[in-house]
């Protein structure tokens, strides 16, 4: 137990590899969610749009994105299961 507690990654040690190659793929892709700062600060500050006009754009990306999730964790639940 004290070694968990030290070591956080020990716990993760002798997994299958399908479960690293998911971690990486998740990481790479959570790595978009940093794009939508960046645009609204190139948009406001290099470009010289509107404050209103950037963060309508950038909430309507982020709710597509939510929709697409949504869209997506509908559409795995359906056809992922084997019949």
């Amino acid at each position: 137990m004290p070694a968990r507690l030290f070591n956080p990654v020990a716990m993760y040690q002798g997994l299958p590899n399908d479960v690293y190659f998911i971690a990486l793929a998740r990481f790479v892709l959570g790595l978009g969610n940093f794009i939508i700062p960046f645009m609204v600060l190139l948009l406001t500050q290099k470009l010289g749009h509107s404050t209103i006009v950037t963060s309508a754009l950038a909430m309507g990306v982020t709710a597509l994105y939510l929709l697409g999730n949504l869209i997506d964790g509908k559409v795995s639940d359906s056809f992922a299961y084997k019949k």
